[in-house]
Parts: structure tokens; C-alpha cells; sequence
């Protein structure tokens, strides 16, 4: 009898296989490019092509107090370019607006006043020398030492923070050293005021928070190109009972902007006078417009006000260049760097990412949106990183394929944007209404001031990347560590997972229900292009007719003897080769007609040069629009382009393929406990494992090598794909299963809020859906530990005799015990119980005590033997498989599942 896999299992199984390989191959596509060429260092001179750099903290409240505050300003002030020939903004941006916090700029600013010049033109150099030893001690600082929690800073952790640290060290160790006691009074006595207020921490006061709180600092020298902003934007009490909407509408704060004669210098002034609009005292003024206060209540309405904030100050006269109307610098492009709180630039900082925006002839590249670094806790040890707190697999793996067609996606933090102001720039601009008009029942245009950061969503940054993307520019990502940040409680990243997910299904439904936005339409055409690519391979494994006609000839491209003509040398030769193939056994002997093997190689072979043309028919077009720029409409001129599209369709399709970690659970659990007959050729299935090993292993090798080799050479740096960061990849595919999709039913929930009340989603307050995101991980990660021990028992008592059960059984406590260490961390990850705690209580406390219970679990499982032996369990399986496969080819299928599977957060 001849047996076949024409079963319902394996034909889903054959499915999940083709999407999974699809998505695959849609992450691997931009790697096979290479990345863009930039200049190869920096010189000062590359900045006069530059108008100004603004490096811009936001800070709210919980751990964002002050001692964390200045270990960030310290970074932003310490990563100025040394020589710099273009004004260098330093800004905090409180969203809290917290009085204290505004002192302590006020103080930080006559610590930078107080710094002594060493010379005549060196005041800025000595500026940046204090801040970069500043920088140096303060870099592995954590929140346990300076956050909310320690409410008494250490006095040894204070000299640091304050900057008595640093001075005392250039004191002894530099050309300080020859400063006398005069030059550097005034410095001791501002660092003694500054540590003063610094101890004052953890304890706010607000008033006026309706208002904005604007102050700035200009140095002493005015050759020195430094200045520093405090930025509090307002922020209002609003009316509960009113939504939060991001138009002007009852319950919701605006201010009166002239119809004629509205200038930017004005801005401010005008914003002092804002109201709150009352129902039914609707204000009617046809000589102005009403311009809501705040249309984002998030991170990316912070961002853009002080955008907004510096293009004002850019136009005062004493921050023109030379020439004013004349000198090109004054119109120039701006940099804005972005570091949220907790991270800190390091002094290299600035001088490592300005010549990525210029290209190998010094030029400044307008292509270039904006750079990404990497994300580094230093806390966060790879063994320990129980949730991948680092995201390294993403930076290290994912970010280095994307970066080689210049798709990195903005992460927030660490990056620095390149913004090009019209010319004449204002602050304000239309936008057509989402929400109709009472009166006219129609969507009108509104005006709002200027947004460069997306204020759709709650991933800003990922919807200013697509935008970047359609405007045909693109990202550069510097892979290395020139950033320090410091670590939440690591389940606070499974909170960051379900925000990211949530985000990334907003902005996908937003993309797709706004066709007529510019460039919108090329996300749509990618996607057609991924359907039909799905829609082929589909059809590749369902024909079982070797008489059918080809595509070709059905659609009348050409005519059946002509392209028998054309195949015939190709099908001797696939039949040659499949006939040697046969007799050397390396087939299996299931099939006993080797035709069979020959139509499934041709059709497959055919395939493969259809989709060759269509890849070289695309390289035409995106030629001929290159030549014809200038005349043709926006259409990608470069295949890169159309990779940066693919890794756009990715960001906004990534969560839909949650089902396939629930799909190959159950269909792991379903074999070990059911009857059930797959039948593949042991041989055979030999074969595919180690072709598919070898391609897989080699790509994640020689990918990860050949950044690690480039950063060696270039900075002597090494940010490396350890054997860790795959293990945890491994994890987060389990693990995060359920949060997205419970992030997809948040997410269209407030779509809808979105799109049809326009109620204001860019924000989020305390941990958000954080707790229920880490129960939900909790419970499911506790399941997957238990069940294992549910499959070998049903595998001890009944399943023993069922064909692939044992191979099953074997799969499913791999995958408890990829899961073991984040379930353990989740649940008794917070012991508290010190060990003489535990030697004190007896037998009798201690078998009854949960705190006992917990640290001996987390002492047997979250150890470094065990998370050594743990993270070389799935490579080495993975190594094993081919040979396995010769025992059970239900090995094999496994092994082909967990090929194309792909865990992305962002």
C-alpha cells in the first residue's frame, strides 16, 4: 500500500511552513546588498554645513529625577565636537513641569560658566575635557544607585554625579594640574552649590503647568558654540469628563493665531494667551485661527515642540552666522539627536555619527534621515539578560541585514535625525481633519503647529522611519556602543514589547486606511508583491499534474511547442542529474518512479527563473526611473529602496504571524498524544536538514562576522551575535505569542478610538498594560514548563505506541526548557530572602514559607551552570538534526518549522 501526507495536519503544517519562509525571506532580502559608503571621519569642517546640532533630553517623573536627569546632561555636553563650527544645543525637555528641575539647570549652567580657560581659544575645549571625564564617571551608574528608590544619594556615588569626581581627577591627572587656585575657585564653589541642590532630589513642585517654562543659556564667551535650553511645554489640567482629543474641541486647550502677519517670534507669546474652550461658549473669531495647545501628549509632542522651539531661537540675531541672508550655513539642514533619560551619550558620541551624514567626497548627503545606535545596559550581562533587556538579537542580527539596504528603523533613543526646514520656515500647518465639523458635517482642514515626528501612535519613531522611507531617504546604523543606558526591572521590557506590538498594529491599520497619503501607495504595492510571491509558492507545492500546462502558455505569452523547445535541454539535464541522484539512494526509495522527482525539480526550477525575471524586470524599472528622476512622479530609483519597502511591509506586518508559535506548540502536543502517520524518506529528510543548517548557520556566521570585522577595523570595537542573544531569540518566539495578540485586539480598539473621535493615542501613563502583558507571559511560559511533563507521562502510560510520539515529546521539553528561565525570573525572579535570612528559620518555617520556596528556585534554576548548559541545548539540537533524522524524520520537520521562524519586536 502506498502511504502519503495527504492528511489535514501536514497539509497546515506544509502552510505555516511556505508563510514562515516567506517572512523569512522578506527579513534576509536587504542583507544580499551592500551598505551606503559616508565619510570616513570627522573633521570640523564638515559642520559648517550644518545650521546647528540639538541633542534633547525628555524626562518625566518615577526614576527621571534629578541625579538621572544630569548623568544624561553630562553625556549630551560631553559628545560636543571638539573645534565645532556650528551652535551645539543642549536641551531638557520636562514634561512634569517640576520647579526643582529648573533650578537644577540653572545650577548645572553656572558649573559650564564657572569652567576656566586654559587659553585664549580653549574655553570650549576645557568645557569639553571636565565633561568628558564627567561623562567617564558617570557611565555605569545605575537607577539602584541614583533612581526614585535611593532617596539619599551614597557620598561616594554624589561626588560622582555632582562632578567632584572628574574635577578632582583632571586635577591630578591633566593640564588642570597647572591651573592655580584662583583659575578654579569659582568652579569649586559652583560644584559645591550644584551638589547642594543635588541632594534636594525626589521631591517636586508644580504650578502653572497651563503655561510654557522656557529658559536658556548662552556662555560667557560667544565664540564658544554651546547653549542650553530647559523646556517645560505646557501642560494643562483638562476636563475629565471630555476625551483627550488632539483637535480643538470642548474640554480641550487652544490659542488664537492671526490670520495675516502670524511670524514665528510671536510663537510663544501667543501660546501664553491660551484658553480652554468651554461647550456652548465656543469662541468665534474669523480673524483667527485656533490652534490646539498640545496635539500629542506624548514623547513625540515634546519632541516637536522643541523642534519647533529651535527653529525660533536658529532666527535670533545672535545665534545668525556671519552674513546672515548670505552664508548658506544660516538656511542649512539641522541635526537632532534624541536621548531619552536614562541614557547617556558618550563623549564620542556626536564625533562618530555627523560624518554618516556626508558621503565619501565630504558632501552632505540629504538622502540620509537619520542614524540609529544600538541600545547598551551595562547591568545587563547576555547570561543574565533573563527577557533580553538589551534587545541584542535585533541590534546585532537584524539591525546589520537591514542597515546593508539602509532600513534600519528609528528606536527612539540613540538616534539623530536630519531635518531640512522649508524655506520660509514657519511653525504652523494644515492638516485635513479627521473628525468632521459640527456644522458642515465634512472633514476641513485645521491648522496645528508643525509636526516632524509622528504623533499618530505610541511608536513614534517607527512611523517617522516609514515616512523617511516613502520620501525615498534612508538610515544609517553605527554599531557600536556610544550610548550607556541604565536598566529598568526587566519585565518593564515585556511592558515595552506589548507597547511596540500595540503601536506597530495602530500604525499598520493607519498606513492601510490612508491610501492617499504621500508614498503610501508603495507600502500597498509591496504588499501586493509579498501576496503574489506567496500566492507562487502556494501553487509550486499544490500542482500534482505533470500534464499541466505552464503558466506561460496559459495566459498566451507563448505558445506551447515553443516553450517545449526551450525546456527540453533543461529537462534532460534536471533528469540526468535526478536519475544519479536516485540511484545513489539519496532520494529514499518511497517513490518508485523517478519522473516524479523530475517534475517536482523543473516546476521548481521553473519557479526560480520566473522569479529571476522578475527581479531583473524590477532592477529595469528602478534604473530607468533613476535616469529620469527629475521628470517622473516618486517611484523607487533604487533596488535598495525597494528593500528599505520590504522592511517597511515588516514593522507594519510583523505581529500578524503570532499563530505560528500557538500553531507548532499544538501541533507538537496534538503528535504527542494522538495517532498520527507523516511519512518522509529518512535519507531524504537527511539531506534537506544539513543543506538548510549549513545556509542558515552560514548566513547568521558570516553576517555577524563581517560587522564585527568592519567595527574592528574602523573603531576597534566589537559588538558581536553571541551564542546567547540567539538562545534568547529563541525564547522571545514562545514568549511573546500571546502578548501580541493581545496587543492586536488593544491596538484596534484604539484604531477606532483614533480614527473616529480622533482621541489622542500617542501617549501612555505609569506602566500602561505592563502588568497585564507580564501576567499573561507569567501563566502562558509556566504552561509550556509544566506541559512536558504531561506529554512524557501520557507517553509512559498509552503514546509510546503511536509512530512519531516520542520525537514529539522530545520537542516539547526543548521548548520548556527554552522558556525555563523567564518563567523562573517572572516568578521568583524578586526573592528577597538573604541567606542568612534562610540558615535562621527552621525545617518547619522554611518548607512553609514562599520566600524560601522562591530563592531556592531561583538558586537551582537561575544560576550560571544551568543557563550555561540551557543556551547550547538548541544549538546543539539543532547541529544533531540531520543525524536524528535517521531515527525519526519527524526531526526534520521540526527542524524546517524552527528554520523559518522569526521573533521581531520591532
Amino acid at each position: 500500500k502506498i502511504q502519503d501526507n495527504k492528511t489535514l495536519p501536514v497539509y497546515l503544517f506544509v502552510y505555516v511552513l511556505v508563510f514562515g519562509f516567506c517572512v523569512k525571506v522578506v527579513m534576509l532580502c536587504p542583507g544580499i546588498f551592500s551598505p551606503y559608503p559616508r565619510y570616513g571621519r570627522y573633521e570640523p569642517h564638515l559642520t559648517q554645513a550644518i545650521k546647528y546640532i540639538v541633542t534633547c533630553t525628555p524626562t518625566t517623573a518615577g526614576d527621571e529625577n534629578k541625579a538621572t536627569t544630569v548623568r544624561n546632561l553630562v553625556g549630551c555636553i560631553s559628545a560636543m565636537p571638539r573645534r565645532l563650527q556650528c551652535r551645539y544645543h543642549v536641551v531638557m525637555l520636562d514634561e512634569t513641569h517640576r520647579l526643582e528641575m529648573g533650578v537644577t539647570f540653572q545650577r548645572l549652567g553656572e558649573v559650564v560658566d564657572a569652567i576656566p580657560s586654559g587659553g585664549p581659544d580653549s574655553y570650549q575645549d576645557m568645557i569639553t575635557d571636565f565633561f568628558g571625564a564627567w561623562c567617564e564617571d558617570t557611565k555605569k551608574l545605575d537607577l539602584n544607585k541614583i533612581g526614585a528608590k535611593a532617596k539619599v544619594l551614597d557620598p561616594s556615588v554624589m561626588e560622582r554625579v555632582c562632578g567632584k569626581g572628574a574635577y578632582k581627577k583632571l586635577r591630578k591627572e591633566s593640564a588642570w594640574a597647572r591651573l592655580d587656585a584662583q583659575s578654579v575657585g569659582r568652579l569649586e564653589k559652583a560644584l559645591d552649590a550644584f551638589e547642594a541642590d543635588l541632594a534636594r532630589d525626589n521631591t517636586w513642585t508644580r504650578q502653572d503647568m497651563h503655561k510654557d517654562d522656557v529658559m536658556d543659556w548662552a556662555p560667557r564667551e560667544k565664540r564658544c558654540m554651546l547653549r542650553m535650553h530647559y523646556i517645560a511645554r505646557a501642560k494643562p489640567i483638562e476636563d475629565e469628563r471630555t476625551n483627550r482629543v488632539q483637535h480643538v474641541a470642548p474640554g480641550t486647550w487652544y490659542y488664537k493665531v492671526p490670520v495675516k502677519s502670524a511670524t514665528n517670534d510671536k510663537w510663544l507669546e501667543m501660546r501664553k494667551g491660551a484658553r480652554e474652550m468651554v461647550y456652548g461658549r465656543e469662541d468665534e473669531d474669523n480673524e483667527h485661527h485656533i490652534v490646539p495647545l498640545r496635539t500629542s501628549r506624548g514623547k513625540a509632542g515634546g519632541l516637536n515642540f522643541v523642534e519647533n522651539y529651535m527653529v525660533v531661537v536658529a532666527e535670533r540675531e545672535e545665534n545668525q552666522y556671519a552674513g546672515r541672508d548670505d552664508n548658506p550655513q544660516n538656511s542649512a539642514p539641522c541635526l537632532f539627536s534624541i536621548a531619552d533619560a536614562r541614557h547617556q551619550f558618550q563623549h564620542d558620541f556626536m564625533a562618530s555619527t555627523i560624518p554618516y551624514f556626508f558621503d565619501p567626497s565630504g558632501s552632505l548627503n540629504l538622502k540620509v534621515a537619520f542614524t540609529q545606535c544600538p541600545q547598551h545596559f551595562h547591568e545587563s550581562q547576555d547570561k543574565t539578560d533573563y527577557l533580553d533587556t538589551n534587545n541584542a538579537s535585533f541590534f546585532r542580527l537584524n539591525c546589520m541585514i537591514r542597515n546593508c539596504s539602509g532600513g534600519v528603523s528609528s528606536c527612539g533613543t540613540n538616534g539623530t535625525w536630519m531635518i531640512c526646514h522649508k524655506s520660509p520656515s514657519t511653525i504652523w500647518e494644515h492638516q485635513r481633519g479627521r473628525v468632521r465639523d459640527r456644522e458642515t458635517k465634512s472633514k476641513i482642514l485645521e491648522i496645528v503647529e508643525r509636526r516632524t515626528f509622528h504623533e499618530s501612535c505610541k511608536v513614534e519613531d517607527t512611523a517617522s522611519s516609514l515616512q523617511a522611507v516613502v520620501q525615498g531617504r534612508h538610515s544609517q546604523f553605527i554599531n557600536r556602543k556610544l550610548s550607556y543606558g541604565m536598566a529598568k526591572a526587566a519585565v518593564g521590557y515585556l511592558a515595552a514589547t506589548q507597547r511596540w506590538a500595540e503601536g506597530g498594529v495602530v500604525l499598520s491599520l493607519q498606513t492601510l486606511t490612508s491610501f492617499r497619503e504621500q508614498g503610501h501607495w508603495m507600502v500597498f504595492v509591496t504588499l501586493l508583491f509579498f501576496a503574489a510571491f506567496v500566492a507562487s509558492l502556494l501553487r509550486l507545492i499544490n500542482i500534482d499534474d505533470a500534464n499541466a500546462e505552464w503558466v506561460v502558455v496559459k495566459l498566451g505569452l507563448l505558445s506551447s511547442e515553443t516553450m517545449e523547445l526551450l525546456l527540453t535541454p533543461l529537462q534532460k539535464s534536471v533528469h540526468w542529474l535526478v536519475a544519479h541522484m536516485y540511484e545513489a539512494k539519496l532520494l529514499g526509495t518511497g517513490i518508485k518512479d523517478p519522473q516524479v522527482y523530475t517534475f517536482m525539480a523543473m516546476q521548481f526550477v521553473m519557479w526560480l527563473l520566473m522569479l529571476v525575471l522578475c527581479m531583473f524586470l524590477l532592477w529595469c524599472v528602478t534604473s530607468f526611473c533613476k535616469i529620469f528622476r527629475r521628470r517622473c512622479c516618486t517611484f523607487p530609483d533604487q533596488l535598495r529602496w525597494c528593500g528599505r519597502l520590504l522592511i517597511t511591509m515588516d514593522n507594519l506586518t510583523y505581529f500578524v504571524w503570532f499563530w505560528t508559535a500557538f500553531f507548532w506548540i499544538g501541533f507538537n502536543y496534538y503528535t504527542a498524544v494522538t495517532r498520527s502517520h507523516y511519512h518522509f524518506q529518512f535519507e531524504g529528510m537527511m539531506l534537506f536538514m544539513g543543506v538548510v543548517n549549513i545556509l542558515n548557520w552560514g548566513m547568521i556566521i558570516s553576517n555577524a562576522f563581517r560587522y564585527s570585522l568592519s567595527q574592528s577595523m574602523e573603531a576597534n570595537e566589537v559588538a558581536h551575535l553571541s551564542m546567547d542573544n540567539i538562545w534568547r531569540s529563541n525564547q522571545l518566539f514562545y514568549m511573546t505569542a500571546p502578548v501580541q495578540l493581545f496587543s492586536i485586539v488593544v491596538g484596534f480598539k484604539e484604531f477606532l478610538r483614533w480614527q473616529f473621535y480622533g482621541i489622542d493615542i500617542s501617549f501612555w501613563e505609569g506602566g500602561d498594560r505592563g502588568d497585564t502583558a507580564t501576567s499573561i507571559v507569567k501563566y502562558w511560559t509556566l504552561m509550556l514548563v509544566i506541559g512536558p511533563f504531561v506529554c512524557w507521562t501520557c507517553y509512559a502510560i498509552f503514546a509510546h505506541e503511536y509512530m512519531n510520539a516520542w520525537a514529539a515529546c522530545v520537542v516539547v521539553s526543548i521548548i520548556g526548557m527554552d522558556v525555563l528561565h523567564p518563567c523562573a525570573y517572572l516568578w521568583v525572579g524578586d526573592s528577597k530572602l538573604t541567606h542568612d535570612e534562610a540558615r535562621k528559620m527552621s525545617w518547619k518555617q522554611a518548607l512553609t514559607s514562599s520566600a524560601w520556596w522562591k530563592r531556592k528556585i531561583y538558586n537551582a534554576v537561575l544560576n550560571d551552570t544551568l543557563t550555561g548548559i540551557l543556551k547550547y541545548v538548541g544549538p546543539a539540537y539543532f547541529l544533531l538534526l540531520p543525524a536524528m533524522c535517521l531515527s525519526q524524520t519527524y526531526f526534520g520537520v521540526n527542524g524546517a518549522f524552527m528554520m523559518v521562524a522569526q521573533t521581531q519586536q520591532r
